[in-house]
Parts: C-alpha cells; structure tokens; sequence
C-alpha cells in the first residue's frame, strides 16, 4: 500500500453515529471579482486576474505577518465541523491557512491557532499552531495531542519519503488544500494526499489558547520583503457539518 491510516475515528452526536449521506454541497467563497466576504488589511489583499493575491503594492516591507479573514455578513464567520478547501502558489516565502482560530484583537488582523502551514517545499500541509504552545503534526503524522499541549505520535497517515517521491508539491504551482474538522478531530490533505491528522484532547486552557473547537478561517501573508514575498488563492470552497460531532475515538 502506499499510505497508510493509523486511527478510526468515531464521533458521537448526541448519543448516535452521524450519517454522511446528506452532507450539504460545497460553497464558493470567491466571487472572482472582489474580496467581497473576507476582511484584510487594505492595501495588502488584491483581486487580480481572478485569484486573491496577498503582498506588499510595492514590494515593500511586512512587518509581521496579516491574515485575510473569512467573513459572515457583518461579523466573522465562526465554523465548528466543516471541509474547507482552496488551491494556492507563491512565491519564495511560506504562508497558511488558518482555522478554529481567533483574532488576537477584536479589529485587527492578528491571528492564533491552528495552521494548515504552506512552507513552499517539504512541510507543506502539516499542523501547526499559531501564537501558542499546542502539539504541531509533522509531515505524514498521526497525533493525538494530550492535556498540556502534549503530542503523542500513535502512527502515520502516509510515510514523508513515499510523498516526496511522488511530488506531493512543487514549487510554483498551483497547489490544493484541504483542511476537514469534525469534533475534535482535524486532518490535512495536499493534492489529495494525506498529510497528518490529529485528535485534540487538551481543554486544560480555559482561555482557548489550546484546543479550540470552533472560530475563524483565515488566509496569512507571511511577514518579509519583496516581489517574491506573495501568495495567491483560488478555488476557495466550503462544506459545512449540520451534526454535531463529540470526542473522537482510537479505535
């Protein structure tokens, strides 16, 4: 076999097994037109030859980076279980897609919490955990992430080197992700391949700054300099759960 998948995963929703059979059908969350429906800082979030393209007019400096944030009317848009979906290419830099996140203040375009990180090469697709000490999930893992930020590794998803030898990504092209969450499972996929998964236990953190089981999505622009430092978005689609799905289970 080419991958493998270590965990099984059951939620449970108000005591039954959920069905899938009627999951509702993606949405687009891209007009092509304008950044009707995302909130970002002006000047550096464009429409341009129909994909959203994030970067400095003039090539100038970034001083930390600046998340484009999905939007539900006049407010943000809080997403609990869901399969978002978008491709990307940039330039030398790296970028991410947030989600289950926060704003780090009310108005502006800071965010933490959890990544699906965009690293322009190896790395592409594994976990991480913005502005905060949760457990990361490394390229082709499988974690379950204990109270205390603890990661335990419990298998793999797909080995890094089968990846790599099948171009999993590559540089300068226009790249699909998807990020799925149900309960507090999450799981990241790259062209269509496994990249990690984790089971998120840790609630030991009344302030939200471990696990999170709801909150925004929102697109970074890495901090940096120049041309290169730009990052594009298309295709951006969302499916959201009506279940409510609990704790996931090993089986």
């Amino acid at each position: 076999m080419a991958y493998r998948t270590s965990l099984f995963i059951l939620w449970f929703a108000c005591g039954v097994v959920p069905t899938f059979a009627a999951e509702p059908e993606f949405r687009s969350l891209f007009n092509g037109k304008d950044l009707t429906g995302w909130d970002g800082e002006a000047g550096l979030w464009r429409v341009k030859d129909g994909v959203i393209e994030g970067g400095h007019p003039d090539a100038g400096d970034i001083n930390g980076s600046s998340w484009l944030i999905l939007r539900d009317g006049e407010k943000d848009a809080i997403l609990r279980d869901f399969h978002f979906r978008c491709e990307f290419k940039m330039g030398n830099f790296n970028s991410g897609v947030q989600y289950r996140s926060t704003r780090s203040h009310p108005k502006g375009f800071r965010v933490v919490g959890y990544q699906a990180d965009l690293l322009n090469g190896y790395g592409t697709g594994q976990l991480y955990h913005e502005g905060h000490q949760g457990a990361g999930v490394g390229v082709g893992g499988s974690v379950i992430n204990e109270k205390g930020g603890k990661g335990i590794g419990v298998g793999q998803v797909a080995s890094g080197k089968w990846l790599t030898s099948n171009k999993y990504y590559e540089k300068g092209e226009w790249t699909r992700i998807d990020v799925v969450c149900r309960g507090n499972h999450s799981s990241h996929f790259v062209n269509g391949y496994p990249i990690v998964e984790m089971i998120d236990r840790d609630d030991s953190t009344p302030d939200r700054r471990r696990r999170n089981d709801d909150g925004i999505i929102a697109l970074q622009l890495h901090s940096g300099t120049g041309t290169e430092n730009r990052i594009s978005f298309r295709n951006l689609f969302l499916k959201t759960y009506s279940d409510r799905f609990g704790e996931a289970v090993r089986l």
